[in-house]
């Protein structure tokens, strides 16, 4: 039994209205206003935007994902990045080699490792999880694309691996402190620069190394330079991310760039200037007690009408409650990078940047009858290019991919 209040009137109900259709928010929103509260915290008013059908909104929410998810990317080794740098730092401020002092180096070292086969691996276990395949409209051609994605990662750890043998000290490290050992042995403290090793022999007293690992390590000195190891395996694991960047790019970009940039074309069309939006989606409706609001009914006169004395009933107001979530898009950053890979494409320039051509400076010379070997050099300089935008949209051209900033999305091609 429940009681509505209308106009002063008490009336008994036995079942509350029907609520299921009650969404105050559903679909794309903008934000066109916002009001200071009296508390001095602002009150954004959302607006619905009517230009697009539930599918088109659902288009825009699977194209903003995809792009969401290449910026995440970008980011991928940032924390092996800060973990190197932390080592580097820590170990520039070393003044002695005591125990106590190698530890807290010892323990940088570690966690660098550590993040630097986290990447590798948080880029496996996207790639198995089907990678952007989910949002893709045509399914029929996931299994293909994945496959194709899966044996690029393969091949380009397998190729790192067999190219540098920092990479594989780097794997076998990690291993070998997984099992409760230290990586750094002893350190050299000097004007002409702090080093820490690990012990080649101890290295390979270990039962968990596999063989090609014990292959590389036996051909190492006595003791080997974790510097070395820590700045050539963090280049490598550069080249493997800038292969599976471009996978990406070339394979899942393309469909959620036409998206984005067709919408905001709508947009613009229709006048609508906002910085803020939402794609709102509500959940479950239903009545809920209200624990902070309630009404308290006193009974004064019985039936015959004498006063009545005594406690009231307290009872909660029931109120409509919607389970709604909702995607943040960063709409300026979106369309900023949308509208420069589409620029790449149809201008070319992402064709040339992909072939990445040697440019070699024409060097002329002749040949003398001097009866010795006459030598000739010529550099050959590989193109680079490099993408920053933070993600107010902004392109920024003060920020290499090394020190790639928190907040700052780069690709290196």
């Amino acid at each position: 039994m429940y009681i509505s209040i209308k106009d002063g009137k008490i009336n008994p109900v036995d079942e509350l209205p029907d609520i299921l259709n009650f969404h105050p928010f559903n679909g794309l929103h903008y934000c066109d206003g916002e009001t200071t509260l009296p508390n001095g915290r602002k009150s954004l008013h959302w607006q619905k935007c009517e230009l697009f059908s539930d599918e088109e909104v659902q288009s825009i929410s699977n194209a903003a994902s995809v792009l969401e998810r290449l910026f995440d990317n970008m980011n991928r080794l940032e924390a092996a990045r800060e973990a190197y740098q932390e080592f580097k730092t820590e170990l520039e401020s070393l003044i002695s080699n005591d125990s106590f002092a190698l530890a807290t180096v010892d323990r940088r070292f570690c966690a660098y490792v550590f993040e630097w086969k986290l990447f590798l691996d948080h880029w496996k276990k996207y790639i198995d999880d089907g990678a952007q395949t989910k949002h893709w409209k045509d399914l029929s051609g996931t299994e293909k694309y994945v496959a194709a994605y899966q044996k690029l990662y393969k091949d380009v750890t397998s190729t790192t691996y067999d190219s540098c043998e920092e990479y594989v000290l780097a794997t076998a490290i990690r291993n070998h402190v997984v099992h409760a050992n230290n990586a750094v042995y002893s350190a050299h403290v000097g004007p002409d620069g702090n080093k820490v090793f690990i012990s080649r022999d101890a290295f390979l007293s270990e039962s968990n190394i596999s063989a090609s690992q014990r292959d590389v390590i036996k051909k190492q000195d006595v003791l080997i330079d974790l510097v070395c190891v820590a700045e050539k395996s963090l280049s490598a694991a550069e080249t493997v991310m800038e292969e599976l960047m471009n996978f990406q790019i070339d394979n899942d970009n393309a469909e959620a760039t036409l998206a984005l940039l067709n919408s905001n074309t709508k947009i613009i069309d229709a006048g609508i200037q906002s910085d803020r939006w939402m794609i709102f989606r509500p959940g479950k409706v239903q009545w809920e007690p209200n624990l902070t609001q309630s009404i308290t009914m006193q009974r004064v006169k019985d039936e015959a009408g004498n006063p009545v004395e005594g406690p009231g009933i307290t009872m909660p107001l029931m109120t409509p409650a919607v389970g709604l979530s909702y995607q943040y898009l960063n709409w300026q950053g979106y369309i900023a990078f949308a509208g420069y890979l589409k620029h790449l494409y149809e201008s070319g320039k992402w064709h040339e940047m992909q072939e990445r051509y040697l440019k070699a400076s024409k060097v002329s010379f002749t040949v003398e009858d001097t009866e010795q070997v006459q030598k000739v050099e010529m550099k050959d300089e590989v193109p680079t290019a490099l993408l920053i935008v933070n993600k107010k949209g902004e392109f920024l051209d003060k920020v290499t991919l090394l020190d790639n900033a928190k907040g700052v999305q780069s690709g290196k091609r």
